[in-house]
C-alpha cells in the first residue's frame, strides 16, 4: 500500500530484511522486539487508514474518501413531466361554513347607482382540531313508592368518563400507520387537542384494536394463502430493549406482519400462509421451507457469485437471472460462458 507516494509494504519488507542481514551484529533483544513491535503497529495503522467500502465492511456512509459518482444531468425539465397524474385542490359543492364578505358602499364611485348581481367564490380549506365531547344524560324517573329507573346507557358508555371510539381509532392510526412512539402521541394529544393521555392507555388502545381485528387478520392470512405469488422478508426491530424480527407476507393489494423472536422460523411457525401453494420469492433462511417456490434472485446473486446455484431446488444464473429446475447442484466457482450457456436455457437461446 501507498501512503503519500511511500510503498509502507517495500519500506516494511526492507526493514525486516535488513535485520535478518544484521543478525550477526550485536542488538539487544529488547531493541529488537521494541522494532518489531513498532513495525507491527505501523502495519495496524496503515491497515486502517487503507480500510474503505471497497475492501471491508465499512459501509460507504461511513467512508469519507469513497469515490463519488457524479449524477449525469438530466434532459428533463423541472416540475411535473408529461404524462403524469396531477392532483389539483378542487373546490367543494357543499362548504361547511360561509361567509358573506359585503362591500363598503362607501368606496362606490359617486353618480352611479348598483345593484348585486352574484358573488364570486373563493375557497379556504382548513383543518379544525378540537376536542369534542358528548354527554349523555340518562333519565331517571321516581314513582310515589320512591322506586327509581334509570334509562339505559348506550352500548358502551360504560364509565363516568372515557376516551370514545374516533379518539381510539386516531392514535391507533398514529402508532401501528404512522409509527410514532407512545411519548410524541401523547405530546400531540395533550398540545394539540388539549386532551390528556397516558402510555398506558395507548397501548390498551392498541391491544383492543388488535383483538378486534382477529377475525381481519384470518381473513388477510387466508386471502394471501389463495394469491398466486406472495413475498416474504423480515426486518429486525426493537421489543422492550431485545432485538427481534418482523416477519412479512404480502401481495399486491395486502400486507401481513407478525413480530418473532427468532428470524429463522420453522415452517409450522410461520403464520404468512406457510401452507399456501403460492410462489413465494424469499430471502433463503435454513430454517425456511422454499420448496416448489421461486427464490428471490437478487439475494441469490448478492449471496453467491457464481453462474448458478441451486437452493432448494432451484438455480439462478447471475448473468441473466434466469430461475429453472436445476438437475444438480452448481459450485461458487465462476463458470466460462460456454459453460453458463450449456446450464442456463436463456444463455443458451442466445448463442
Amino acid at each position: 500500500m501507498k501512503i503519500s507516494n511511500i510503498d509502507v509494504d517495500a519500506a516494511l519488507a526492507g526493514v525486516k530484511q535488513q535485520l535478518q542481514s544484521d543478525s550477526s551484529v550485536s542488538v539487544s533483544p529488547s531493541l529488537r522486539a521494541a522494532i518489531e513491535l513498532l513495525m507491527v503497529l505501523i502495519q495496524i495503522l496503515t491497515g486502517r487508514i487503507n480500510t474503505n467500502s471497497a475492501n471491508s465492511s465499512k459501509p460507504p456512509c461511513q467512508d469519507p474518501n469513497r469515490l463519488k459518482k457524479s449524477r449525469p444531468k438530466s434532459k428533463r425539465k423541472p416540475g411535473g413531466q408529461p404524462g403524469r397524474i396531477g392532483k389539483t385542490l378542487q373546490p367543494v359543492e357543499d362548504p361547511d361554513a360561509i361567509q358573506t364578505v359585503k362591500l363598503d358602499r362607501r368606496t362606490l364611485p359617486k353618480g352611479s347607482s348598483f345593484r348585486l348581481v352574484g358573488h364570486e367564490k373563493r375557497q379556504v380549506i382548513d383543518l379544525d382540531i378540537s376536542r369534542f365531547v358528548t354527554e349523555y344524560q340518562a333519565e331517571i324517573l321516581e314513582n310515589a313508592q320512591g322506586r327509581r329507573i334509570v334509562a339505559p346507557f348506550p352500548a358502551g358508555v360504560e364509565r363516568p368518563v372515557q376516551y370514545g371510539p374516533g379518539l381510539k381509532a386516531h392514535a391507533v392510526y398514529l402508532s401501528q400507520y404512522q409509527l410514532l412512539p407512545y411519548d410524541r402521541i401523547r405530546e400531540y394529544f395533550e398540545d394539540q387537542v388539549g386532551i390528556p393521555l397516558s402510555a398506558g392507555s395507548l397501548f390498551n388502545f392498541n391491544r383492543e384494536a388488535g383483538d378486534r381485528a382477529a377475525g381481519f387478520e384470518v381473513w388477510v392470512k387466508d386471502r394471501l394463502a389463495e394469491s398466486d405469488r406472495i413475498h416474504a422478508d423480515e426486518t429486525s426491530i426493537n421489543i422492550g430493549g431485545k432485538r427481534h424480527w418482523l416477519h412479512c407476507a404480502s401481495n399486491d393489494d395486502l400486507t401481513w406482519l407478525s413480530p418473532h423472536a427468532r428470524r429463522r422460523m420453522k415452517a409450522s411457525d410461520r403464520a404468512n400462509a406457510a401452507d399456501s401453494n403460492a410462489q413465494r420469492p424469499a430471502t433463503c433462511w435454513s430454517g425456511c421451507a422454499i420448496t416448489k417456490r421461486m427464490c428471490c434472485a437478487s439475494w441469490m446473486i448478492r449471496r453467491y457469485p457464481s453462474p448458478t446455484t441451486r437452493v432448494s431446488g432451484i438455480s439462478v444464473c447471475s448473468r441473466c437471472s434466469r430461475k429453472y429446475p436445476a438437475a444438480s447442484v452448481q459450485s461458487k466457482a465462476r463458470r466460462s460462458s460456454a459453460e453458463c450457456a450449456a446450464i442456463c436455457p436463456r444463455r443458451a437461446s442466445r448463442s
